[in-house]
């Protein structure tokens, strides 16, 4: 085998193909891509679509094939001594197949694809020596097309069978067959692509078997998804039934939200407010939360954001039992709150949540055009702008909080795939990202605080979107911050604003919007930790306006800020403070009422 590989690499194979405009689109987004990476592409473009509908055995199907013949013979004539390949364009190349090619081959003339494991040639695809013999193959095989083509039925693969066949013809042509485990086609007709068995040594996938335009496309995604699932050292989202298409009565939004409910009554209005309500359509919601977070105040904050949405999916389980050799991916991590332990849960409750949502899917019998992901625990400071100025081919987040080098991970708008690969980021740090990057300088931040190089998830998850999943990344300009305290949330940290020697001093992805950032500073502020250039700010009022437009007076009978007294300590007296001031809002929005 060495010395086929050696030959290959002297010289590039040149890789021949022919098609109509019908078949233009494979060739452009399928074939030419994936083939150019190894081959020199020779593409014959017959421009006349004699066949109207490009389909099997149909009116125009035998000219169409009987010109593809000529097109091999001639490419057999101008390549003498040669070995080329002949191939359709509805395919795709998976991995490099050149010298498995060239051996297979061996001393045959032509090595054909075949059209069922076991079974007889497929002329979509083979490897030819260039000859005086093969050349007089396709001559005959032409001059049989020529007296039948302006009848309707099948094409130049059954006047290859038969020619074969006869007795005449026997030992005049050496005739081997591909693997069909390498070089694959279906081999069968079938309804679901779950019937379909992609082996794991594919190199070249033939979509054949499925008629029109859709459905070659559809096997063409379904197998990429496969082979790059079974190919990749952690598991990708499994293909979420291709059978789905986008709403036409569009668009069809989802918001998804997974993770702790922190004071999820406060962070709940500004989604509301700030998220739902600015939406095109009533959206459906999908939640997955912890067992912890079931209590009364959450069922009933959840009912109200029901109020607002269309179809309704929440469900709570307990947390997973985690892996301790996941527990034990600590070096060199920055400091966490929760450590590596909050990271993995809120990833699988993530996780959980991307699989609510392909049921949801299934069970609509679409899949959602846009979907929205976000951390119940966040509270948005502005309006999501309109997403029907957004093109859903992209994914968004947030231009803010792109946290030492990495990228904001509490809010993301995609379409249904993406959001979903997304979701399943636990995967990509347990089995890919910790190994190859954790202990890798040139891929974690240098902090100096610590006088260390140090990681931490949004590191982990701008690796995920820009290297892994390749995504064409975009940033939104709305403002969010995590709650912290009830009624305090984080407030948007703009590294050209608030960058320091811990932080770094700028980000090229930051969108300074002045509008939140002159409403934040007229609240309170408090510094978060000590040195730190993250602060803190009140967002009572701020959502108390939402329902009650008049000024509510925050301060306590003593005059002293709130901020103040909520600083406390002593969280029994806190509770009874917020309790309090809770009543008082309660008083003031009923007698405004009155």
């Amino acid at each position: 085998m060495e010395s086929f590989d050696y030959y290959i690499n002297i010289k590039c194979m040149k890789l021949h193909c022919f098609y109509t405009p019908s078949h233009s689109k494979f060739y452009n987004d399928w074939f030419k891509p994936t083939a150019e990476v190894e081959y020199e592409v020779v593409p014959h473009e017959y421009s006349d679509q004699i066949s109207p509908t490009a389909k099997y055995s149909m009116k125009g199907w035998r000219e169409t094939q009987y010109n593809k013949v000529l097109c091999w013979k001639k490419a057999v004539e101008n390549n003498m001594g040669d070995i080329i390949i002949c191939s359709d364009v509805d395919v795709q190349f998976l991995q490099k197949s050149s010298g498995y090619l060239v051996g297979a081959l061996k001393d045959g003339d032509i090595a054909f694809q075949q059209n069922q494991k076991g079974g007889k040639i497929c002329s979509g695809f083979f490897v030819c020596r260039c000859s005086l013999v093969t050349q007089n193959f396709f001559e005959i095989v032409a001059r049989r097309l020529k007296k039948i083509m302006h009848i309707d039925g099948g094409g130049e693969q059954y006047e290859m069978q038969k020619l074969l066949e006869e007795p005449w013809y026997k030992g005049k042509i050496n005739i081997v067959k591909l693997s069909h485990d390498r070089i694959w086609t279906p081999g069968k007709n079938y309804e679901n692509h779950d019937e379909l068995h992609v082996p794991e040594e594919i190199m070249v996938h033939h979509a054949n078997w499925a008629e029109g335009e859709d459905k070659k496309l559809e096997q063409l995604e379904y197998v990429k998804s496969v082979f790059v699932q079974k190919n990749s050292p952690w598991k990708r989202v499994k293909n979420r039934n291709p059978k789905l298409a986008l709403s036409k009565d569009g668009p069809k939004i989802a918001i998804c939200s997974s993770s702790l409910l922190r004071d999820y009554d406060v962070s709940a209005t500004s989604l509301i407010e700030r998220v739902i309500k600015t939406l095109p359509v009533k959206p459906d919601f999908i939640g997955h939360f912890p067992t912890q977070s079931k209590n009364r105040k959450n069922v009933n904050t959840l009912n109200k954001i029901k109020e607002h949405c269309d179809k309704f999916v929440v469900k709570f389980d307990a947390d997973p039992p985690l892996d301790k050799t996941h527990l034990a991916m600590t070096e060199n991590m920055t400091v966490q709150r929760h450590g590596i332990k909050g990271n993995l849960f809120q990833w699988t409750s993530m996780r959980s949540c991307a699989k609510l949502l392909a049921q949801t899917e299934r069970k609509n019998g679409y899949k959602y055009d846009w979907v929205i992901w976000t951390r119940p625990d966040i509270y948005f400071y502005n309006s999501l702008e309109n997403i029907l100025n957004l093109d859903n081919k992209n994914f968004y987040v947030p231009a803010h909080d792109n946290h030492l080098q990495g990228l904001y991970d509490r809010f993301c708008l995609g379409n249904s795939d993406q959001v979903q690969e997304r979701m399943h980021i636990y995967e990509y740090f347990t089995q890919k990202w910790y190994e190859e990057c954790h202990d890798n300088k040139r891929k974690l931040t240098w902090n100096p605080y610590r006088e260390k190089h140090t990681w931490n998830p949004e590191l982990c998850l701008n690796r995920y979107l820009y290297k892994e999943l390749k995504f064409k990344v975009k940033k939104l300009n709305i403002c969010s911050g995590k709650i912290r305290h009830r009624f305090f949330a984080t407030a948007p940290f703009w590294y050209s604003i608030y960058g320091t020697e811990r932080t770094g001093y700028s980000c090229k992805d930051d969108i300074v919007n002045q509008e939140v950032l002159n409403r934040i500073n007229a609240f309170t502020h408090y510094k978060m930790y000590e040195g730190s250039p993250w602060h803190a700010v009140n967002v009572l009022e701020d959502t108390i306006m939402f329902n009650h437009p008049e000024k509510i007076n925050l301060t306590s009978e003593d005059n002293t800020p709130l901020e103040v007294k909520l600083q406390s300590e002593d969280k029994e007296y806190n509770t009874g403070l917020l309790s309090k001031i809770i009543h008082k809002i309660d008083e003031k929005i009923l007698q405004s009422k009155k």
